[in-house]
């Protein structure tokens, strides 16, 4: 097929939009898929809670079985569907979950989007354990962020 930019058939053709009525902003993401949303997971507090090392927190690697990144994974997978993850740091890691089911709510038990995530720092905190990490932040990502 030939190109048509240049010409007045093809005036939109070229443009960058969101493609659906929820998919605006500068977040937008998706090209005739879903929404997909970034997202910053930060640890802090309590100790032996280094993200790139294995269950203990101390030693070994992320990619260990049930290392504290994998179980803080499997908790955000409770409430939200997720197509990214990246490798973490020491403190945190970036994941893209899909913007219609990532539950983003405060409450213990709403499901309601309130645009918190008290649900899913909960969660994360629960399934690396009590004593680990004291507390879990979830923040969206502005394009071009990183941690």
């Amino acid at each position: 097929m030939p190109s048509l930019f240049g010409t007045t058939v093809a005036a939109n053709y070229g443009r960058m939009t969101a493609q659906q009525t929820y998919g605006v902003g500068q977040q937008f993401s998706n090209f005739g898929t879903r929404q997909v949303r970034f997202v910053k997971v930060a640890i802090s507090g309590g100790s032996n809670n280094d993200l790139t090392k294995g269950p203990d927190g101390a030693t070994g690697s992320y990619s260990d079985p049930l290392s504290l990144f994998s179980l803080a994974i499997r908790g955000i997978q409770q409430f939200a569907e997720i197509y990214y993850v990246g490798t973490p740091v020491a403190t945190g890691f970036v994941i893209a979950v899909s913007d219609d089911t990532d539950n983003d709510n405060d409450a213990a038990n709403g499901n309601i989007s309130n645009g918190g995530n008290g649900l899913i720092e909960a969660a994360v905190n629960a399934a690396i354990g009590s004593g680990t990490a004291t507390a879990t932040t979830i923040s969206n990502l502005a394009p071009g962020v990183t941690i």
